[in-house]
């Protein structure tokens, strides 16, 4: 990825990882990884090409139809629909959906001056907040088990380091995982970093 198509990343934006193989061959938005699997893929020598959130390590796969230059017009920043309008109501940019409670829950939401519907996103808010560093280990550990999975499965060591992992035996999984290829150690070790926090 040259400079200038690492300089075209928006504040916010998905980061995705590419590996050829076992070597990562791309690090950033969306248009640096479609890029890098397109170019990758013209390559008849090369190895199996996966592009991966970074963080989830959920499989993209991006559009490559019309070449680089229908890819970098796909992806370039600002290519979104800015007038598309959320569904529900505009406001807020909720969705409605049903809910199933019994008659003694709907008699309470309905008590609540501000209306049940606002009871009912206030419960889940606060329930999000207490819950949020559960979900974010539990999100985090989600995405050391896909990588390893895509990438690591066939590697040496590969079931003990993940029993290691689930364990938490952090010094056997680095002693374990100390032969694999660096780029995919590395990032390996990045996203178990992020189950520890």
């Amino acid at each position: 990825m040259n400079d200038k198509e690492s300089d075209t990343m928006e504040p916010g934006e998905a980061q995705y990882v590419v590996f050829e193989g076992v070597r990562l061959i791309a690090k950033g938005g969306m248009l640096e990884a479609a890029l890098a699997v397109y170019r990758a893929g013209r390559n008849k020598d090369a190895g199996p090409i996966v592009a991966l959130n970074a963080v989830t390590s959920e499989l993209a796969e991006p559009d490559l139809r019309g070449g680089e230059d229908g890819i970098r017009e796909r992806y370039a920043p600002g290519t979104k629909d800015a007038t598309a309008m959320p569904r529900g109501r505009p406001k807020l940019g909720v969705t409605a959906r049903e809910v199933t409670l019994l008659p003694r829950h709907w008699e309470w939401l309905e008590k609540n001056p501000a209306g049940a519907s606002a009871r009912l996103r206030s419960l889940v808010e606060t329930a999000m907040r207490a819950s949020g560093d559960d979900d974010s280990r539990r999100n985090a550990v989600e995405a050391v088990e896909r990588f390893a999975n895509a990438l690591a499965g066939d590697l040496p060591n590969a079931e003990e380091a993940s029993r290691a992992f689930y364990a938490g035996r952090m010094r056997d999984v680095l002693a374990l995982t100390a032969d694999w290829p660096e780029d995919l150690l590395g990032h390996y070790i990045e996203l178990v970093g992020r189950t520890r926090k």
